[in-house]
């Protein structure tokens, strides 16, 4: 019996030892893993993780979708803004006529004063092209509207027969020009300024304002012009011509006909290579001692043949208009091709 109770022992304690052997194996085992595994997370780089509360990350998400909606009402908004341009921009509206009573302002001989005056007018002709045409791009087509503009005669003429007479005309002119805007702009202030060193009286105010006498010798007329040019922004360019009709300096005399009027022309830079331009132009009739010009004197001006023996001033009249319907057709492919020659004069310049 006792020795079965010892054997038994015996026994226990193999297992026993056997037991702990594996046990202490085990855990040699692990601690060479863990020790392998703190041996790689000291050679990794540091992490840039870090704890963030969840307040800081609800902002960032309310965040992040406030910039999204922001976007979304942007690009509405230019949406918006582009429709209401394509609709303005189908068919230009007729230029409107008005006498403004800064147009009739007399320039007086005084220099401080006259500078002065050479600013304040071309500085209403810019207020008057920016009430005109809407700062825009552009999407419609090359246009050109030209309008005969009349009134009920007011003294006791032949022109009575009529019951009007021609007050002037209007016209608003929309080009496309394939080229960019320092180009196009540099082409017409070449084209405005080329005949000033030829005439009779210039003044340079400065680079960008320039006041001339010039006249036509086949239609009898003279003019005194204030030229300008207005930068408001790098993709536009503004240009403004004041032909006044009173001077202190050259006041009219008997047998001249002085042409007054304004005229505005901006450049916009659609978009890369592609500029928009868009005049108006107001042309009074002309003025002479006696007044307004008369029927048959704008008749000529306009290319309208003298008055038939048996003409009355209505048939007259009539033919005045078609004259102007005429030219208005024939204006859009004029307009287009001035605007790629003083491109083009451009161009040959750089090369």
């Amino acid at each position: 019996m006792g020795d079965s109770n010892a054997v038994t022992a015996r026994l226990r304690m193999r297992t026993f030892r056997a037991n702990l052997k594996s046990d202490a194996h085990k855990l040699q085992v692990e601690i060479e893993y863990l020790e392998k595994k703190l041996e790689r997370l000291r050679q990794a780089p540091p992490s840039t993780r870090s704890y963030r509360a969840p307040f800081a990350m609800a902002t960032d998400v309310l965040l992040s979708h406030s910039n999204r909606l922001r976007k979304h009402v942007e690009a509405r908004t230019r949406l918006i803004r582009e429709l209401a341009v394509w609709l303005s921009a189908q068919r230009p509206l007729p230029a409107n006529f008005s006498r403004s009573s800064w147009m009739e302002t007399t320039l007086v001989a005084d220099p401080v004063c006259r500078r002065q005056g050479y600013r304040w007018l071309t500085e209403r002709a810019l207020h008057m092209a920016v009430l005109q045409h809407p700062n825009h791009s552009f999407q419609g087509d090359d246009q050109v509207t030209i309008t005969l503009h009349t009134s009920p005669v007011d003294g006791g003429t032949w022109r009575d027969e009529a019951n009007e007479v021609v007050d002037g005309t209007s016209s608003r002119v929309q080009v496309t020009v394939f080229a960019s805007i320092d180009k196009v702009a540099k082409g017409y202030w070449k084209l405005f300024t080329q005949g000033i060193a030829s005439s009779p009286m210039v003044e340079w105010v400065d680079s960008d304002l320039v006041y001339f006498h010039s006249i036509n010798p086949f239609l009898g007329t003279s003019k005194q012009s204030i030229l300008r040019r207005f930068d408001p922004s790098p993709r536009q360019v503004v240009f403004t011509i004041v032909n006044v009709s009173h001077d202190e300096i050259v006041p009219l005399t008997d047998g001249q006909m002085r042409t007054h009027g304004v005229s505005c022309m901006i450049l916009d830079e659609v978009s890369t290579g592609i500029t928009l331009v868009r005049s108006t132009d107001l042309a009074l009739a002309p003025l002479t001692c006696d007044g307004k010009a008369s029927l048959e004197t704008m008749g000529m001006l306009l290319g309208v043949p003298p008055r038939l023996g048996n003409d009355s001033p209505t048939v007259y009249l009539e033919k005045i208009r078609s004259a102007v319907d005429s030219y208005q057709i024939d204006q859009v492919g004029f307009r287009i091709m001035v605007t790629n020659r003083v491109v083009a004069d451009v161009e040959a310049e750089r090369t």
